[in-house]
């Protein structure tokens, strides 16, 4: 099917090349010397190539310069020097996210480097006095999110840590 000259200027021609665009109707399109030839499924398409070629005029030849694409994370390799630093940081006691941060690194990053010098991660829980002071304010009643936010950790490791001493865990209010 050959294309006839298009009503470019036209508003309901505009309206109508969008909604075609934004339907995705599934059809071949080839640009053949200044026609355009379109192979579609159906036959009865009314000013569908009228529509094509609107499109087809507001989209930019060639190359689009506009990548969408989202940019490439930089990698960031520490040197050995920067290695034995972040190990010797890490062992005096400075956090992974910290590290991350003064490093530029990802926090999984600091500890795949640590795990691979054989240090041990510390794991951050609650000490023996916030784990007595937690299984009180459990029994009392309080929930593991308000205990959690009064000793500076997610509800999920309160009730993973009372858990782990055998406190039977209430269900939640609501779920039965």
């Amino acid at each position: 099917m050959r294309l006839g000259s298009g009503r470019h200027g036209d508003a309901s021609a505009e309206q109508s090349a969008r909604d075609v665009y934004a339907s995705g109707s599934r059809m071949a399109v080839k640009r053949m010397a200044g026609s355009v030839e379109v192979l579609g499924r159906y036959s009865n398409l009314s000013d569908q190539g009228e529509r094509l070629r609107y499109l087809l005029e507001i989209v930019p030849e060639g190359r689009n310069e506009l990548d969408v694409r989202p940019p490439k994370q930089a990698q960031r390799r520490l040197s050995l020097g920067e290695i034995d630093r972040l190990k010797r940081s890490y062992q005096a006691g400075v956090t992974l996210k910290n590290l991350a941060h003064d490093f530029d690194i990802h926090r999984t990053t600091a500890a795949e480097l640590l795990k691979r010098a054989g240090i041990p991660r510390r794991r951050k829980g609650l000490s023996d006095d916030q784990l007595e002071q937690a299984i009180r304010k459990y029994e009392a009643g309080d929930s593991t999110a308000t205990i959690g936010a009064s000793l500076g950790f997610s509800a999920e490791t309160v009730r993973t840590t009372l858990m782990r001493q055998g406190i039977q865990i209430r269900k939640r209010r609501g779920w039965t």
